[in-house]
């Protein structure tokens, strides 16, 4: 039996204009799904 997994990363550079680092976390993540949704528009599904 075989199993897929995948991982996905986000990536943001602390700024000025972050308040927090939980900010800087927040926008990583909105790229990461970002990313993730251009991938599967562009290739489909990896599962």
């Amino acid at each position: 039996m075989w199993e897929r997994y995948c991982a996905s990363v986000g990536m943001a550079e602390y700024t000025p204009e972050d308040e927090s680092a939980q900010r800087v976390l927040a926008r990583a993540d909105e790229a990461m799904y970002v990313n993730k949704m251009s991938f599967k528009q562009l290739y489909g599904s990896y599962r």
